[in-house]
């Protein structure tokens, strides 16, 4: 159980960070949000020790909403290319 705060703490920084690419009309947003979790976790290899875990684990969290926005993203496209066409 105590995993998934951390996890869940990066899940809710990746949605916030999404929102606010949202909110300043970037592109693609969903590419954006999956860019941060990798930086997160090269700077956890980086710092390394107990700190460098917490890091890690926080990145795990935002690598899984960034790949549910991805797919959120591209089901609404393709729903409006369909809508579109029709």
């Amino acid at each position: 159980m105590d995993i998934l705060i951390p996890i869940g703490i990066g899940a809710l920084g990746s949605l916030l960070l999404y929102f606010l690419l949202r909110v300043f009309k970037v592109p693609n947003p969903g590419l954006f949000t999956l860019i941060a979790p990798v930086i997160a976790f090269v700077i956890s290899l980086i710092v390394g020790s107990w700190i460098g875990m917490g890091v890690g684990v926080i990145c795990m969290g935002m690598f899984v909403a960034s790949i549910c926005l991805i797919f959120i993203d591209a089901a609404k496209e393709r729903s409006r290319s369909r809508n579109m066409t029709n």
